[in-house]
This record gives C-alpha cells, sequence and structure tokens, in this order.
C-alpha cells in the first residue's frame, strides 16, 4: 500500500478548481514536500551505502533459520548500564571509600616520623 493517500498523477488545475486556490497550492506543497522526502529515503538507503557489494537489502530478509540484529536489542544496554551504575556505587561506598581513608592515615603517620633527606643543607 501507498503511504501517500493521493493519487500520483497529480494535476493542479484540477485541484484548483474542486477545492479553490488556497486548498489546491497546499495540495501542490503537500505533494512536492512527499516527492522531495521520497526521493530523499530512496537515495539514503540505498544498498551501495550500507552493504557489501553484491548484497542487497532483500537479502538481509530473516527468515525462519536466519536471524539479524533489530534495532530493539539496543534496549538491553540500559539495564546492564544501570546494574554497573549500581556495583560502582557499592564498590566505592564499601571498599574505595574505606580504603582511601587508611591510605590517608598511613601516610600521614609516615610524614610526621620521616627523617630529613640527608643531602639537605641545614641552615
Amino acid at each position: 500500500m501507498d503511504p501517500w493517500p493521493f493519487p500520483l498523477n497529480l494535476d493542479s488545475r484540477a485541484v484548483l478548481a474542486e477545492n479553490g486556490p488556497c486548498l489546491g497550492l497546499r495540495w501542490v506543497r503537500c505533494f512536492m514536500i512527499f516527492r522531495m522526502a521520497r526521493s530523499l529515503n530512496e537515495w539514503l538507503w540505498q544498498h551501495e551505502f550500507w552493504l557489501l557489494p553484491g548484497i542487497t537489502w532483500q537479502d538481509m530478509q530473516e527468515s525462519e533459520d536466519v536471524h539479524y540484529p533489530q534495532p530493539r536489542d539496543l534496549l538491553l544496554g540500559i539495564p546492564f548500564a544501570l546494574i554497573l551504575v549500581v556495583i560502582r556505587c557499592a564498590f566505592e561506598r564499601a571498599i574505595a571509600l574505606p580504603l582511601s581513608r587508611k591510605q590517608c592515615e598511613r601516610e600521614a603517620e609516615t610524614k610526621s616520623s620521616a627523617q630529613p633527606h640527608a643531602g639537605t643543607l641545614k641552615r
């Protein structure tokens, strides 16, 4: 079924005679926009741009034994990303923060008990 519900051999004079000048011009503009959009769509989805040589879009049709990835498969990434964010937050709170506090305590102890370098000049 053609997505355009109006006849493609649109005669602007017939439309003008039936509907008056305003409605007729709207139909002609709408028809021209549709034709431009259709030609842009056909140009954009040429198989030469997207597929290997010798393969067409008809070759990419799914069958019972052949399944191709679908755009909806990308939705699986959203729950996995959220799970990774939760794991990261839990790691930061439970492991990284206590370790960093212990590391700061150790550095404070070693700085207070550190001896000056033997090669430094005292004035």
